[in-house]
């Protein structure tokens, strides 16, 4: 509306100015005016020419950065970045994370999609609080993501500071315990600590701040933006309970982590697997006699009842463990369960339902066997552009559902 006022007036304005221009040319000896003339008329073209440049660059900031009382986390975050690619805009609405080709160990982008820098990831991941959850092949994913955001220059990432594994794998065998983690904020990281050692991350993006909105009887809400977190899970059953929804119909009691979980984050990114075909037998403990199937829709039962406007969840398929080269029908499988279970849904989920895919593992399997890995330091590990992928991905799929 303000947009549609604004423009109105600008062109209301010049129109008048022109009708004035010929009023004086009419009624005036037409030689002494010709300067007059010529440089109205030409600063009347100027102000149609800035208008002009005025509704497109201000079209897409109108559409996406709006009242901030009103909008979600993601729409704010995702107009931060957007209107560096504004043509580029119909080949991300188009096209999903499952469509990039590889050249070489380099991946590339269905055509007309930009490759996010980290610059941008910083803009955005600075306006979320976003909790990791998944394995290994997660966490090195999450302190990428972290390293690329927190680097001094942002056109200048280091690739050893993408492989060095005291970044990527933060002792892994040992539980990392910062001060961040224990403050009030951080919820459910610390009720994640009290019932497992296993890894946790608790920091900061880099400009994270406050954000003031104000809610019912005028009163202001501070909030805080940047959070950017990480908890180690590595089994669907095991990632289910601790995010289980109530059902009076199987008689199960909500955890007690999701209301923290909503409190403290608006985005949670969950990603696992590889255990499920490595560790069939150490996943299947909690729910014994259940096939990876099972346990799998279980979850993303889950982690859909868990997403609302104000919670966005982001699942991504799970990458392949060298040493099943000769029979890795197993994450096929979890593929297809994942496709089978939104296809299934699609007319069942709800307009409060905010969950989606990064598929991940259907781009990485033509870099998984046949000589063709780019290996990591162990076999469900994978290298650095592996990781970057992901990011990529994720943006992709991230931006694309604000537009």
């Amino acid at each position: 509306k303000n947009k549609i006022i604004i423009i109105t007036q600008l062109h209301n304005e010049s129109v008048i100015m022109i009708g004035y221009i010929l009023k004086i040319a009419i009624n005036t000896p037409m030689k002494a005016l010709y300067p007059f003339i010529f440089s109205a008329i030409f600063a009347s073209w100027y102000v149609l020419f800035e208008i002009q440049q005025f509704e497109s660059d201000f079209f897409y900031s109108t559409d996406l950065i709006v009242d901030l009382n009103n909008t979600s986390a993601s729409t704010i975050a995702t107009a931060s970045v957007i209107n560096a690619f504004q043509d580029s805009l119909t080949s991300l609405k188009t096209t999903n994370s499952s469509e990039y080709i590889w050249v070489g160990n380099e991946w590339v982008p269905p055509p007309g999609v930009p490759t996010f820098t980290p610059s941008q990831l910083l803009d955005y991941f600075q306006r979320r609080n976003v909790l990791f959850i998944g394995d290994s092949t997660m966490r090195r994913a999450y302190a990428n993501l972290y390293d690329m955001i927190n680097a001094t220059d942002l056109t200048n990432i280091r690739y050893n500071d993408l492989v060095w594994s005291y970044r990527i794998d933060f002792k892994k065998k040992v539980p990392i315990k910062h001060k961040q983690c224990e403050l009030e904020e951080r919820g459910v990281v610390r009720e994640k600590a009290k019932v497992s050692a296993a890894q946790y991350e608790c920091r900061d993006a880099p400009g994270a701040s406050y954000e003031s909105k104000i809610v019912g009887n005028n009163t202001i809400k501070h909030t805080k933006k940047g959070r950017f977190d990480y908890s180690y899970f590595s089994c669907f059953s095991q990632t289910s309970w601790f995010l289980r929804s109530g059902s009076e119909e199987l008689g199960r009691d909500e955890s007690p982590v999701i209301p923290i979980l909503k409190h403290d984050y608006d985005l949670v990114i969950v990603g696992l697997g590889v255990w499920e075909i490595v560790y069939p037998l150490t996943c299947e403990l909690r729910d014994k006699g259940t096939t990876i199937s099972e346990r799998l829709q279980w979850l993303l039962t889950n982690l859909t009842a868990l997403s609302s406007p104000e919670m966005q969840v982001v699942f991504r398929t799970p990458g392949y463990d060298s040493r099943f080269e000769t029979n890795h029908t197993g994450v096929k499988e979890m593929t297809e369960t994942i496709d089978n279970y939104f296809q299934e849904s699609k007319n069942q989920l709800n307009s409060n339902s905010n969950i989606t895919v990064v598929d991940w593992s259907t781009v990485m399997e033509k870099r998984s066997f046949d000589g063709a890995r780019i290996a990591g330091d162990i076999p469900p590990h994978y290298g650095v552009q592996a990781r970057t992928l992901f990011i990529q991905q994720l943006m992709h799929e991230l931006v694309k559902l604000d537009i």
